[in-house]
Parts: structure tokens; C-alpha cells; sequence
């Protein structure tokens, strides 16, 4: 799955195939981690992942979404 995310955006919406607890891993285009979140609780379908775009530089990046039965990527392309 692909995303286009504005800079000035402050959060991705995922739509997961489960509720469980999840974590979330942003990684750079050269897969150096820059942020990671543990969540608790996440419903089935549409969620809100809040994640600060603004201090990050144009490009591409990659979001490892982990849950108890699977690990899925994102990968994003970020603009102005």
C-alpha cells in the first residue's frame, strides 16, 4: 500500500483487518528508524495513527505497522 502524506499533515489513517495492540515503526527511506510508537488497543477498520509530519524532510519513508498475528508495511511519500 502506497500513501501520499502533506507535511503539514499530523496523522495517518490505516484500516487493520483486527483489533488487537499494535505498534508502530516510521522508518527513512534508507530504513534508519526515526519514530516508534506502542499503542494499546486498536479497533477493527478505519484509525487514526497520530504521527508529526512537519519536522521531517521530503521524501520517501516507510511505516511497519506490527500486530499479534501480522506485520504489514506502508510506504510514504512525502510532500509539500
Amino acid at each position: 500500500q502506497n500513501l501520499i502524506i502533506k507535511s503539514f499533515e499530523n496523522s495517518v489513517q490505516i484500516d487493520l483487518t483486527s483489533a488487537g495492540n499494535y505498534s508502530i515503526n516510521l522508518y527513512s527511506e534508507n530504513l534508519k528508524l526515526i519514530s516508534s510508537l506502542n499503542l494499546s488497543f486498536l479497533e477493527k477498520g478505519i484509525n487514526s495513527i497520530p504521527i508529526n509530519f512537519s519536522n521531517l524532510p521530503l521524501g520517501v519513508y516507510f511505516l511497519e505497522i506490527k500486530g499479534v498475528k501480522s506485520t504489514d508495511y506502508i510506504k510514504i511519500l512525502l510532500e509539500k
